[in-house]
């Protein structure tokens, strides 16, 4: 028998990490607008379970950003901004330029493996779905954020790491909000500054860079990758911002991007 000062059964403790990892994938993939209300009841409905652990997962989304509580109102899906969008993209060059760095000066045989094993599997998948060319395709993402997971994996820094993750999977739903914003749309200067890139070539170029073990360049093929999936994010969901802010707006002493 359980008692009050025992620690909760696994079971009820996976069962809410579960429903994390649920609630926070239909964020991402726009199932819950932004700005939505998240019911208590009707999430126990979705999902099937009870209150308790549905509360205790919304909790902890609100922790990594994906939700924002309300006094006295409940939940709700995390607001998206330009604000927002910006913060987050400013806070991953802090950490995964200096990850990818470290990663590069110590990363061994084992690691050149890893990239190129998740790099050869991203190349091979479609960024799109076929049967819906306005939608990421789950299993490109899926590849794309393991080769980013990667580039960084020699860094040595389980606290980076775990930034570096936490961000990068709060951006991913604005590129599925831009993506959303985009198929299908008719919006010139979004088709227009997809046109622009060729992400196939920004990922060879980055993975050329770190085998050749040059920091400069790698640290800033990849800042470059992230400025540009940035200003499309804004234009494509339609966050604008005032003129003087345009751009990304990166920290001190930034990198040269090499044209990406």
């Amino acid at each position: 028998m359980t008692t009050a000062t025992e620690p909760l059964p696994t079971a009820s403790i996976t069962r809410t990490s579960s429903l994390v990892t649920q609630v926070r994938t239909d964020i991402i993939g726009g199932v819950f607008a932004p700005g939505s209300k998240l019911l208590i009841k009707d999430l126990c409905a979705r999902y099937g379970t009870s209150p308790i652990p549905m509360r205790e997962a919304l909790s902890r989304l609100t922790s990594s950003g994906f939700v924002q509580a309300e006094d006295q109102r409940g939940f709700k899906v995390a607001d998206a901004s330009a604000h927002d969008l910006l913060d987050i993209s400013r806070a991953r060059v802090l950490v995964e330029i200096e990850a990818l760095r470290l990663s590069v000066l110590q990363g061994d045989v084992a690691w050149e493996s890893r990239v190129v094993a998740a790099h050869h599997q991203l190349s091979r998948l479609a960024m799109r779905e076929a049967a819906a060319p306005g939608s990421l395709s789950a299993q490109w993402d899926e590849a794309h954020m393991a080769f980013h997971d990667a580039l960084l994996s020699a860094c040595g820094s389980r606290v980076l790491l775990e930034l570096a993750a936490n961000l990068r999977e709060r951006f991913t739903r604005y590129r599925y909000i831009s993506a959303i914003a985009t198929g299908g749309s008719s919006k010139k200067g979004s088709a227009a500054a997809a046109k622009r890139r060729d992400i196939t070539a920004e990922h060879v170029a980055l993975l050329d860079a770190v085998l050749a073990r040059d920091v400069d360049r790698a640290t800033a093929l990849l800042q470059g990758h992230f400025e540009q999936t940035t200003e499309l994010a804004l234009e494509a969901a339609g966050l604008n911002l005032p003129q003087k802010t345009r751009g990304v707006a990166m920290p001190e002493k930034q990198l040269k991007t090499s044209g990406l």
